[in-house]
């Protein structure tokens, strides 16, 4: 399977959630869809913004689909 292909599946199969928390806090949330808020199945990433530089940081630090959406404001980030 080509690149592309694979990205055109995978979109078409994600659930995405984005939580703004505030202007500079924003957590993104990737899993199958279908898959419950309260189920060990997310890929988490946080995107802070301290003046002009944005940071984005993962869960665990990596994009693994093993956190629970619910829980992103507790996980760990790096």
């Amino acid at each position: 399977m080509s690149r592309i292909a694979f990205d055109i599946l995978e979109e078409a199969i994600t659930a995405v959630r984005l939580d703004e928390v505030t202007a500079s806090l924003t957590y993104i949330g990737k899993a199958e869809i279908g898959t419950l808020n309260s189920a060990n199945k997310w890929s988490v990433k946080r995107m802070q913004k301290v003046g002009n530089v944005t940071s984005i940081e993962w869960a665990d630090g990596n994009g693994r689909r093993d956190n629970i959406w619910d829980n992103r404001a507790s996980l760990t980030y790096s």
